[in-house]
């Protein structure tokens, strides 16, 4: 999967989000055109089960993405989209007001909610540095780790219980996390 296209295999259609729509190929020729549903574009997708969840910086929906049934459903997020991670089984979903969302990835249900942080200062993350906290999931353990920049902390988060473990003092501003299993 690359930002703003997916590949289904199951049916070898290939969806690019585009400024006003989906645009679903198969075989080399167009096949649909879905509108998104609300009025935010996909400029990405988080891989679900079976399905994609189509996202931009500071949307309020994720939408859902059927390359099956060809269908787009808005899925309210009660804030604003800051940032998500899939681990395929679920998807981890922070809020720019310090919530992190855990949802399934079939029909992008709420699963847990758990507070991380106070609100997350106003950014504007471009090309010349990574300012924008992130998520790693470490689903066999059923834990999330959540960078919070403006904090100089990582946040570990048991997702099973919806809480907080503890906060890790990393100093600096740690952005992108990537997790070293042992």
């Amino acid at each position: 999967m690359q930002h703003g296209e997916a590949h289904h295999p199951g049916t070898g259609r290939s969806l690019f989000a585009c400024a006003k729509e989906v645009l679903v190929l198969e075989g080399g020729k167009e096949r649909a055109r879905l509108p998104y549903p609300v009025r935010e574009r996909i400029g990405a997708f988080l891989e679900g089960q079976g399905v994609y969840f189509g996202y931009s910086d500071g949307v309020q929906h994720l939408q859902r993405l059927d390359p099956e049934a060809l269908a787009l459903t808005p899925i309210p997020l009660g804030g604003v989209f800051l940032r998500g991670k899939s681990d395929g089984q679920r998807l981890y979903v922070l809020l720019g007001d310090g919530r992190l969302q855990v949802r399934e990835a079939r029909e992008g249900r709420l699963l847990k909610e758990v507070r991380v942080s106070r609100p997350f200062p106003e950014m504007d993350e471009d090309t010349g540095g990574a300012i924008y906290p992130d998520i790693a999931p470490w689903p066999e353990r059923g834990l999330a780790y959540v960078s919070l920049p403006h904090l100089g902390l990582v946040a570990e988060v048991d997702v099973e219980r919806g809480r907080v473990v503890r906060y890790l003092r990393v100093g600096g501003s740690p952005t992108r996390l990537v997790l070293v299993r042992p």
